[in-house]
């Protein structure tokens, strides 16, 4: 508990590897929980802290944080055409 809270205040202060690993950690934990607000709140702090360790130029976020948009982008596309077919598509 200790190392999480030195983790957070380095973040705070502006250390990006700790921002990059503190935004890797909330991200990794999202697969972890069933919540879905939990889920929201985790998401959002993971993003936080990985698109502040970026702009400060850590070469990580920037692959994690496009392949998770990617993925949320592939995710609606794939519920928008589930919802195009209609219920009944899946009956016969």
């Amino acid at each position: 508990m200790a190392a999480l809270y030195w983790q957070i205040r380095a973040a705070q202060n502006g250390h990006s590897e700790a921002q990059f690993q503190l935004g890797y950690k909330y991200f990794v934990r999202l697969a972890e929980l069933t919540d879905k607000e939990a889920q929201r709140e985790d998401k959002r702090r993971a993003e936080h802290w990985l698109v502040r360790a970026a702009a400060q130029g850590h070469p990580e976020p920037g692959k994690l944080l496009s392949d998770w948009k990617l993925e949320d982008r592939n995710q609606e596309q794939s519920r928008r055409g589930i919802a195009m077919l209609g219920p009944t598509s899946f009956s016969e």
